[in-house]
């Protein structure tokens, strides 16, 4: 099921893998999908239609020397961030030149703190950022220099909580 009709999820002959066709006439943004089988359902989860060109991510890309090459913008990366994982992608920026990234981890209900790092062409934090929107980050920076620069994507494990204290 999906909350969109336009948005049809079709299994594939491996478990747990589905292909997805979206109509041209389903506008861009998040939609809810629930999974259900012989067993039951799935808890609702949110799926997001883009107009944007997508881009996988491709492992291994958990170092700054083994960084994916980005070389076309506007994008959607897909990717996931497993356990104890840090992913880096590399982008030319001019000087002068702007970049903006988000990551949607938590407004997706995924049960992650996020966080972007750019590094410069030097290797040198230039740019962090986290708990932009809810705690998903937003980052916005202008280059001071041209070159490489190198976007890093990690997160820290969050479980929803009504109390928090501090010991």
């Amino acid at each position: 099921w999906c909350s969109h009709p336009g948005i049809v999820f079709k299994p594939d002959k491996t478990k747990g893998k589905y292909t997805v066709a979206i109509d041209t006439n389903v506008p861009a943004g998040p939609y809810l999908v629930r999974m259900h089988s012989k067993d039951g359902a799935s808890e609702t989860k949110f799926f997001v239609a883009s107009t944007l060109p997508e881009l996988n991510e491709v492992e291994d890309n958990g170092s700054l020397d083994k960084a994916q090459v980005i070389t076309n913008f506007p994008l959607v990366i897909n990717g996931l961030l497993a356990s104890r994982d840090t992913d880096f992608f590399r982008i030319r920026l001019k000087r002068g030149q702007t970049i903006s990234a988000q990551l949607d981890g938590y407004r997706l209900r995924s049960l992650i703190d996020p966080f972007i790092r750019l590094h410069d062409p030097n290797r040198y934090e230039a740019a962090l950022a986290s708990d932009t929107h809810t705690i998903d980050p937003f980052l916005f920076h202008r280059a001071k220099q041209t070159g490489d620069y190198t976007l890093q994507l990690f997160a820290i494990g969050h479980k929803a909580s009504t109390s928090v204290s501090f010991n």
